[in-house]
Order: structure tokens, then C-alpha cells, then sequence
């Protein structure tokens, strides 16, 4: 009951947000100290990024540590990273001169993301193409995440979590959470998903030790060098890190922190954080004035 009431003034004081209060309500076991992960068993991994980028900062170090025990991991990126690049919103820049400087981007944000995936020695990196900034749950994105579920049949998927503030970080949630209820009940019922953190601090209740694989992280970011001109990665990640490794490692190397769920309470989690009244229209390719997309 109160949980409904404080929902209910929430929306009424602030009708445009994207509930935050309904998503922390939501979580279970949120006052608990964060779990370390100890056994990296599972078989088939897949990571979704919503940029080329965010699954060396949000899980780099798990993902090493996955390939080091046997694991196949694979990467799926959800958008080309057209816009990642400072220079693009300047409104002198011709629109000629933009669309060069774009379209080099996105070849070079692929070439950076195989070399970062040959770095953590993962498997494959899917590059699914949808416009940067424009990312919406649209049929072909749908389809193209439902088609790498049924075909790796991964036991474990990590994304950005729920409430990362980022615009195509929770619509890189909305697409997955639409192609995964396609699975079957076999391959539902063993999925576990990990929510990881980039531009939003999480509620963590589990983390992992990346003291031992740092530098391979810190190697595969440094990949990016088409990223690393206008936001230093490096440090703001060795930074998380390391505050992410107190608790249960006693604030000594480093960690990566993630809200872990099964399938079903990660698809509550989603229901809690969307708008309420459906879904947003899909939208044409940004102009000029947006919101970055890294």
C-alpha cells in the first residue's frame, strides 16, 4: 500500500521522468551487502552494449575472467556510434563534412571493438547497426537480439542496468527484454541477467574481483582511442573500480559491481522502470542538437 502511494505522488510531482522511485521499489534484497561472484562456470556468455565501448567499462574485467575459465563470450552492439565524437555537434560543421566525419566513425568504432574483443580474447562481436541516439525495441532490433538468443543460447547475459541514465542504455534494455520472452521455457528458466554500471552508480548485489585481469581491462579500453579524446576513460574506470572493490574485498585491487536477477524479475524490473501509458514512438536518425551517444 505504501509502496503504491509514495508511486503514485512520485508520477504526480514528476509526470516525464522514467520512474526511478518504481525501479528501486522493485529491486529485492536492495540492503544487502553485494555477493562475490566466485564461479564463472557457465559455458556461453553474452555481453549487449548499447556502444562499442560500454561492455570494456561496465564488465571488461568479468569478461576476462569468463574466456580465462573456458567460457565463450559474445558481444552484441547495439548501435553504429555515429554521433560518439565531439566535433559532430558543432552547427558550423557542413552537413557534408559531418556525414564523412560519421561515417569514418563507425568503421573505426568496429576496428576498436575487435581489437578490444582480441585484447579479452572474446569470441564474436555482432554488430547489430542501429542508429546511434535513435535506438528504439523496433522490429529489426527485436529480431536481431532474439536471433543471437535462440542461436548462442547463452546462460548468462549482461547489459547496462535498468536505470542507467543514458537514453540508449535503457532502450537497449526495452529490445532485450521484448526478444527475450520468445525464449522457451528451457532456456528462459536458466537465464540470469546482470545489469552493469556506466554513466549510473547501481544498487549492487553482486560483484567480481578484477584485480588479477585489470590491465587486460585497462589494455582493451585503450583500444578506443576514438573515445578517449573527449571523456578520459581510463581514469574515470580505474576510478569505479576500485571504490567497487570495498566491501566483502576490503577496499583492496579492483571489482566490478552488477545487479544480478533471474529472467522473470529482470522483466518486472523492466515493467517497473517504463513509462507509464507504452511505449515511446520510434524516431528518425538525430539532428545535430541531441543527446551525445558515445
Amino acid at each position: 500500500m505504501l509502496d503504491r502511494a509514495a508511486r503514485a505522488l512520485y508520477r504526480r510531482l514528476w509526470p516525464t521522468a522514467r520512474n526511478a522511485l518504481r525501479t528501486w521499489l522493485v529491486l529485492e534484497a536492495r540492503d544487502r551487502m553485494p555477493q562475490p561472484i566466485e564461479q564463472f562456470a557457465e559455458r556461453c556468455v553474452l555481453v549487449i552494449a548499447p556502444h562499442s565501448d560500454d561492455d570494456v567499462i561496465g564488465c571488461g574485467g568479468v569478461m576476462a575472467r569468463h574466456v580465462a575459465a573456458g567460457a565463450e563470450v559474445h558481444t552484441a552492439v547495439m548501435t553504429d556510434g555515429r554521433w560518439g565524437d565531439g566535433r559532430l555537434y558543432s552547427r558550423e560543421l557542413p552537413a557534408a563534412e559531418r556525414q564523412r566525419l560519421q561515417d569514418e566513425l563507425v568503421a573505426t568504432r568496429e576496428r576498436e571493438a575487435c581489437s578490444a574483443a582480441a585484447v579479452l580474447g572474446t569470441r564474436g562481436v555482432h554488430f547489430l547497426g542501429r542508429v546511434d541516439g535513435a535506438l528504439r525495441p523496433d522490429r529489426q532490433a527485436v529480431d536481431a537480439v532474439r536471433t543471437l538468443l535462440q542461436h548462442l543460447r547463452p546462460e548468462l547475459v549482461y547489459l547496462p542496468f535498468v536505470y542507467d541514465l543514458h537514453e540508449d542504455h535503457w532502450q537497449t534494455n526495452r529490445v532485450f527484454a521484448e526478444a527475450a520472452q520468445a525464449l522457451d521455457l528451457s532456456a528462459a528458466r536458466r537465464l540470469r541477467v546482470r545489469g552493469y554500471e556506466v554513466w549510473t552508480p547501481l544498487p549492487a548485489n553482486r560483484v567480481a574481483d578484477i584485480g588479477s585481469v585489470m590491465g587486460l581491462k585497462r589494455a582493451a579500453l585503450a583500444e578506443f582511442r576514438s573515445q578517449l579524446g573527449d571523456q578520459d576513460y581510463l581514469r574515470l574506470v580505474e576510478g569505479l573500480n576500485a571504490y567497487r572493490s570495498g566491501g566483502p574485498f576490503g577496499g583492496r585491487g579492483y571489482a566490478e559491481a552488477f545487479h544480478e536477477t533471474s529472467l522473470p524479475a529482470y522483466l518486472r524490473l523492466v515493467r517497473a522502470a517504463t513509462l507509464r501509458g507504452g511505449s515511446a514512438p520510434a524516431v528518425s536518425a538525430p539532428e545535430v542538437v541531441v543527446e551525445a551517444g558515445r
